[in-house]
C-alpha cells in the first residue's frame, strides 16, 4: 500500500472533516532539493493593561552605572539588575536576556484615558499598528486564517484596542472575551457547527494522528513538537468544555462593541483562581494560535484584574504618586507574573527553527497612559520580550530621556513613542513604504497644542521615522 505523504505543514484529519493544524515539521522538508530551511514566521503579541502606572513602582529601585551609548541614549545589560528592575517587574529576571526595559518614550499629542494608544491610534484617524501588520502581504504572503486574534475583556466598551478603516471611517473592533468563542474560531472556522461536538479535537483525529506517529521520516524532535501541541490543545478543550465561563457580560465577541457594556460589579467573579486560570487559557490559545499557523498578530487587553472591579483599580491608580499604595503594587505585581509572564514561558519552547517561539516574536508589555494620577502621556511603560527572528536586540535597560534638557512643567523629557511603533512594525518585515503616509514620516501623530511641548520635541521629529537605537539591530 502507498505510504501516505506527509509535508511540512500538516493537518490531521478526522471524524466529520474535523481539520487539526499542526506545527511545521522539519522532518518532512524537501530533502530531494536540499533545500535551506524556511525562515520561522515572525509574530507579534501586545499585551496592554489601564489605568497607568506609579513612579514610585515603575522607575527603577536601584539604578546601576549607565553606559552612554549615543545623545541622551543610555543603557545597562539587565544582567546588572538581578532581582528585577523594578518591583513589579521582579518575576521576569529569568528572562531578561531575552527581554529589554524602556525608559522615555513620550506620546508626543498627549493623552488621556484611551483605547488605541499603545499601537498608535493616539485618539485621531490612525489605525494601530497590529492591523497594518495584519494586512500586509508581507507579514501574510498567503490568506491566513485569522488575520489577528484580538482577546481579552474591556468591561468600558467590549471593543478591543485595535482600530483599522472601513470605507473612510476609523473603527473599534471587537475582542473575543469569552475562551470558548476565541477557541472555536481558530479551531472550527471553516465549519462552526462542528464546535458542538462532544468529542475533543485531539480525540477526533487521534487515527491519522496515529500514522504520523509511525512515518519513520518524523524525527524525535519534530515527535515531540506535535505531542506538546497536542496536548495544549486536548488540555485546552478539556477545560473549556467542563468549566464554568466567567460572567463577563453579554456577548462574547459583539459585532458591535458599543452594545456589550455589561454593568460594573455585576462582572466580577469571586474566585481568584477563575479569573487567573481565564488568563491562562488565552495565553495558551495564543500559542497554539501560532503554532499551528492560523495566526501571526494577537492582542491581549488586561482590565480585569484580580478580584477588584475596573473602578477600584482606577481608583487606587489615580490616588497620591507620593505615598505608597500596596493594592496598586499588588495589582500590577499579579499582572506581571500571572498573566505576561505565562505567556512568555509558554512561548518559549523550541519550534521547528531550532528557536523557540518567544525568540521568533515580539511582545510587548504596555499601558494606556504612564503616570495614572496625572494621565500623562511621557515615559509610557513599555517591556519587550523576544528579538523578532533576530532584528531586536535583547538584554538591554534603555533610557532615553535627555537629561540635560531644559524641561517645561508638562514635558519629561524622553523622545517620540513613534519610534517604537516603527520598530515593532519594521521587526515583522514592513517597511516605510508599507506603512508610511504622504508627507508624514514614521507613524502615528507628532502634533501637539501645547507650546512648550511643541518645542521640546519639535528637534526630536527629524528621527521619527528611526527606528529606536539600541534595540533596533
Amino acid at each position: 500500500m502507498k505510504m501516505k505523504r506527509f509535508s511540512r505543514r500538516h493537518c490531521l484529519q478526522g471524524l466529520g472533516g474535523v481539520t487539526l493544524a499542526l506545527p511545521i515539521l522539519e522532518s518532512f522538508s524537501d530533502r530531494s532539493a536540499l533545500a535551506l530551511p524556511t525562515p520561522a514566521a515572525t509574530r507579534f503579541v501586545a499585551i496592554k493593561s489601564y489605568n497607568g502606572q506609579r513612579d514610585l513602582y515603575w522607575n527603577p529601585t536601584t539604578l546601576p552605572a549607565l553606559t552612554q551609548v549615543g545623545e541622551a541614549i543610555r543603557r545597562a545589560p539587565l544582567s546588572t539588575f538581578p532581582g528585577g528592575v523594578n518591583p513589579i517587574c521582579g518575576c521576569f529576571a529569568p528572562y531578561h536576556s531575552k527581554m529589554n526595559f524602556v525608559q522615555g518614550l513620550d506620546v508626543v499629542p498627549g493623552l488621556g484615558h484611551n483605547r488605541g494608544g499603545m499601537l498608535g491610534n493616539f485618539n485621531d484617524y490612525t489605525p494601530t499598528i497590529d492591523q497594518v501588520m495584519a494586512y500586509s502581504s508581507k507579514v501574510y504572503p498567503i490568506e491566513p486564517a485569522i488575520r489577528s486574534l484580538l482577546l481579552g475583556y474591556a468591561p468600558a466598551d467590549g471593543g478591543s484596542f485595535s482600530y483599522t478603516m472601513s470605507s473612510g471611517t476609523l473603527v473599534q473592533l471587537p475582542a473575543y472575551r469569552s475562551v470558548q468563542a476565541a477557541f472555536d474560531r481558530v479551531f472550527f472556522s471553516a465549519n462552526p457547527a462542528q464546535a458542538r461536538a462532544q468529542q475533543t479535537i485531539v480525540d477526533r483525529v487521534y487515527q491519522d494522528y496515529q500514522g504520523l506517529r509511525s512515518n519513520p521520516r518524523l524525527s524525535k524532535n519534530d515527535r515531540l513538537v506535535v505531542e506538546r501541541h497536542l496536548t495544549t490543545v486536548q488540555e485546552l478543550q478539556t477545560r473549556l468544555k467542563t468549566q464554568a465561563p466567567l460572567a463577563l457580560g453579554s456577548g462574547s465577541c459583539p459585532s458591535d462593541p458599543s452594545g456589550a457594556r455589561p454593568v460594573v460589579g455585576a462582572e466580577v467573579p469571586s474566585s481568584l483562581l477563575e479569573i487567573e486560570q481565564y488568563y491562562r487559557d488565552l495565553c495558551d490559545l495564543i500559542v497554539v494560535a501560532f503554532a499551528c499557523g492560523a495566526t501571526k498578530v494577537a492582542t491581549l487587553q488586561i482590565e480585569f484584574p484580580k478580584a477588584f472591579t475596573p473602578n477600584d483599580w482606577h481608583g487606587h491608580s489615580h490616588d497620591s504618586e507620593t505615598e505608597p499604595n500596596p493594592v496598586e503594587l499588588e495589582i500590577n505585581q499579579w499582572i506581571a507574573a500571572k498573566i505576561v509572564l505565562e505567556l512568555i514561558k509558554r512561548l518559549d519552547v523550541a519550534e521547528a527553527s531550532g528557536a523557540t517561539y518567544l525568540d521568533n516574536s515580539v511582545v510587548v508589555w504596555g499601558n494606556e497612559i504612564s503616570i495614572g494620577a496625572a494621565h500623562r502621556s511621557e515615559n509610557m511603560p513599555t517591556v519587550m520580550f523576544g528579538s523578532a527572528g533576530g532584528k531586536l536586540t535583547t538584554g538591554n535597560f534603555v533610557s532615553y530621556w535627555n537629561e540635560a534638557a531644559t524641561k517645561v512643567p508638562t514635558v519629561v523629557g524622553g523622545r517620540p513613542y513613534n519610534q517604537l511603533l516603527v520598530t515593532l512594525l519594521q521587526s515583522m518585515g514592513l517597511e516605510a513604504v508599507d506603512y508610511e503616509r504622504p508627507g508624514q514620516p514614521g507613524y502615528g501623530g507628532a502634533s501637539t497644542t501645547d507650546p512648550g511641548r511643541a518645542a521640546y520635541y519639535a528637534p526630536l521629529l527629524n528621527q521619527i521615522g528611526e527606528r529606536l537605537p539600541v534595540i533596533a539591530v
